[in-house]
């Protein structure tokens, strides 16, 4: 009898333990998350690629909602650049970070002009009037 009731309790742990798992995998399913810090990294490491066409970036927020990936970020580009520099620019890192993390992937990139208020981090120094007439001081 008590070997009845041990066995009806182990048999009750493990019912409760798949009901958990189901509900927690599809829970997980329905709520957004961040990237994982690896892949988070890795978007980083393709946008700083692009740092010597682009100012720098802030911004960056990454999220996973099913099988779909979302990169969406803030890209600061020069501010004597052109329309179609910018999108240059914005297409390239658009595509290279699709083509690291394909298929499901949107990436977002709003493209916000140089303030001229912090250089420190710049990687433009020829086409950059800010930077290079603070460098003449």
């Amino acid at each position: 009898m008590v070997l009845d009731a041990l066995i009806a309790l182990a048999v009750a742990g493990i019912i409760l333990r798949a009901a958990f798992d189901l509900i927690r995998r599809s829970f997980e399913d329905l709520v957004d998350r961040s990237l994982p810090p690896d892949e988070e990294d890795r978007i980083r490491e393709i946008i700083k690629e692009h740092c010597t066409d682009a100012i720098g970036f802030h911004r960056l927020r990454t999220r996973r909602s099913g099988p779909n990936r979302f990169v969406d970020l803030h890209l600061v580009v020069p501010r004597a650049a052109t329309l179609e520099e910018a999108y240059a620019i914005v297409k390239q890192v658009e595509d290279d970070v699709r083509r690291e993390f394909p298929p499901r992937t949107s990436v977002t990139i709003r493209v916000q002009p140089c303030t001229g208020e912090d250089c420190s981090g710049c990687g433009i120094f020829t086409t950059c009037g800010v930077r290079s007439a603070r460098a003449l001081r």
